[in-house]
């Protein structure tokens, strides 16, 4: 997977609204552990796209 992609990801992630209120409450390990998962379904979604035949991402 290209760097690229992870950091886009990292960086949406970041800054979704929930991430934020976590971190501002000082939450910042449950945002962390948040900020992961998401991530790791996003990049499940996409191998999973890209896995099948005509995918267009």
């Amino acid at each position: 997977m290209n760097a690229w992609i992870l950091r886009a990801l990292r960086a949406e992630t970041r800054a979704w609204w929930y991430h934020k209120a976590l971190r501002e409450r000082g939450e910042t390990k449950e945002a962390g552990e948040r900020e992961r998962a998401s991530i790791r379904s996003n990049l499940d979604t996409l191998r999973k796209t890209l896995g099948t035949t005509g995918a267009y991402v």
